[in-house]
C-alpha cells in the first residue's frame, strides 16, 4: 500500500521525530539513539550508516524507532575494539589513550591532518615517535588539542557528552 517503485515499506510506524519533541523527549530520544547506535557498532558490528535526525522517531510508548535501512555496515573486529577502547578512554577523560583509539580505528590519518579553527591554515602532523629520536610527531600536540576541546564544551566529559 505504501511502497511503489522507489521506496520498499516493511511496516508504517507512527511517531514523532526530534523537531516535534519536547527538550525532555528529545534529549531521552538523543540519549537512546547514541545508545543503541554506540551498542550496535561495539557489540554487534553492524550499524545503521544513517541514523540522523529524519530517521529516528519516538513512538507512543516513549521507543526510539530506526527508520531507512538502505545503508547497513558491517564495522571489522579491530575498528569495534578501537571503538570501544575510545569510549572507555572518553569516559576516563584518558585524552592520550582517545587519540591512539583513534588512530587505530581508522578515524585519524598518518599525517594527523586538521584546520586551524578559523579555516586558514591546514595542518599536517604526522602520528607517533620518531625511532631514532624518541621525539613526539603529534599524539601529545593532538591528545591537548582534544582535551581542550572536550573540557570547552558544555558537558563535553560527561557520560553522555563523551559518548
Amino acid at each position: 500500500k505504501y511502497s511503489s517503485e522507489r521506496i520498499l515499506v516493511t511496516e508504517f510506524v507512527k511517531g514523532n521525530h526530534l523537531n516535534q519533541l519536547s527538550k525532555e523527549e528529545g534529549l531521552a530520544m538523543t540519549r537512546m539513539a547514541v545508545e543503541a547506535c554506540t551498542a550496535s557498532l561495539v557489540l554487534t558490528g553492524f550499524v545503521h550508516a544513517d541514523p540522523h535526525e529524519g530517521n529516528l522517531m519516538l513512538d507512543k510508548d516513549g521507543n526510539i524507532v530506526f527508520l531507512d535501512f538502505g545503508l547497513m555496515s558491517d564495522v571489522e573486529d579491530t575498528v569495534m575494539e578501537a571503538f570501544a577502547q575510545g569510549i572507555q578512554a572518553c569516559l576516563a577523560e584518558d585524552w592520550d589513550q582517545l587519540t591512539k583509539a583513534f588512530k587505530s580505528s581508522g578515524f585519524i590519518s598518518n599525517p594527523i591532518e586538521w584546520k586551524a579553527e578559523d579555516g586558514s591554515e591546514t595542518n599536517f602532523v604526522p602520528v607517533g615517535y620518531d625511532p631514532v629520536t624518541g621525539q613526539d610527531l603529534g599524539i601529545d600536540k593532538l591528545s591537548k588539542d582534544l582535551e581542550e576541546a572536550m573540557r570547552g564544551e558544555e558537558g563535553g566529559t560527561s557520560r553522555f557528552g563523551a559518548l
